[in-house]
């Protein structure tokens, strides 16, 4: 995990308060001064993320706020689009951040932004995006075992197995989950040498 030089670790911890005392709006804007300083630092794009999805279900939308709001969303989309071709990929990732912020359980920045982490590396915020999708798509079998694959690719095998028994719980005896929580309990035990269980 990157450590924060003083004055971001000021904003990340102001950002985590206000969250935690519902103040989204500010979480926000403390978690955003982080992100344009280190751009690949993914607790505060979970924090900006969780902040924007409180304070959409504290707003209340009229047609017009609704309309604008799909209109920004297509603007980030399309900025994102060519700011990954032309490489800009911070600011491809700024887009699709600045796209959740209106509208959170949209899918295609969820991709969006899940399938740039993944090219790129950014194994954390690819998992924070993967995590959203879940939660979206939450009759999606591809998007558990994705987020279980970052999990062990990550050496999170505990949270890899959670996964995929959340989707079963979602999606009760799925023969692709049950198949892979099998294989994620027996690689488990193969590490610990405990043959005689699972």
């Amino acid at each position: 995990m990157i450590e924060l030089p003083p004055q971001l670790k000021y904003y990340y911890d102001k950002s985590l308060e206000s969250f935690q005392h519902g103040h989204f709006v500010y979480a926000i804007e403390m978690s955003k001064a982080v992100i344009k300083q280190i751009p690949t630092y993914s607790p505060a794009y979970k924090l900006l993320y969780q902040s924007a999805q409180n304070l959409r279900k504290a707003k209340t939308r009229n047609i017009f706020s609704s309309f604008l709001s799909h209109l920004k969303v297509f603007y980030y989309k399309l900025s994102s689009f060519l700011h990954s071709i032309t490489k800009n990929t911070d600011q491809a990732q700024w887009n699709y951040v600045q796209g959740l912020m209106e509208q959170p359980n949209d899918r295609q920045l969820l991709k969006g932004w899940l399938q740039l982490a993944m090219k790129e590396g950014w194994l954390d915020i690819a998992i924070i995006a993967a995590e959203a999708l879940c939660e979206v798509s939450a009759k999606q079998v591809e998007n558990y075992l994705l987020l279980s694959n970052l999990y062990l690719k990550k050496g999170v095998a505990d949270n890899a197995k959670s996964v995929i028994q959340k989707g079963l719980f979602n999606l009760p005896a799925e023969p692709q989950l049950t198949r892979r929580l099998k294989e994620i309990e027996a690689e488990r035990t193969m590490r610990r040498g405990d043959w005689g269980k699972t």
